[in-house]
């Protein structure tokens, strides 16, 4: 961080500003990999919404991940039961992605 090096900032301030960006384990402000391609997939519609930006310990996230495994097991019926190739990874991308 450029502040850690400016002497006129106290060590405390560096500190809380390190805390306010990574509040907690899972996602941070930092676009680094694990969380670009997170955001990507997200916005390519190949994962649920909020799931490239949802903290990991958020009361939230057993929804998500549970909604997740709803909308598998259903494209999976979908392609397997039905043969509706719709269901395939490359239709879903260009139906609800950018």
């Amino acid at each position: 961080m450029i502040q850690g090096a400016d002497p006129k900032v106290s060590d405390e301030q560096s500190n809380q500003v390190e805390r306010s960006a990574c509040p907690t384990c899972g996602s941070c402000s930092g676009m680094f990999t694990a969380n670009s391609m997170n955001c990507l997939t997200e916005a390519l519609g190949l994962s649920q919404p909020g799931n490239g930006s949802l903290l990991a310990t958020h009361a939230d996230r057993k929804e998500l991940f549970l909604n997740a495994g709803k909308r598998i097991v259903e494209l999976t019926k979908r392609y397997y039961e039905q043969d509706d190739a719709s269901a395939l990874p490359r239709q879903y991308r260009q139906q609800g992605g950018l």
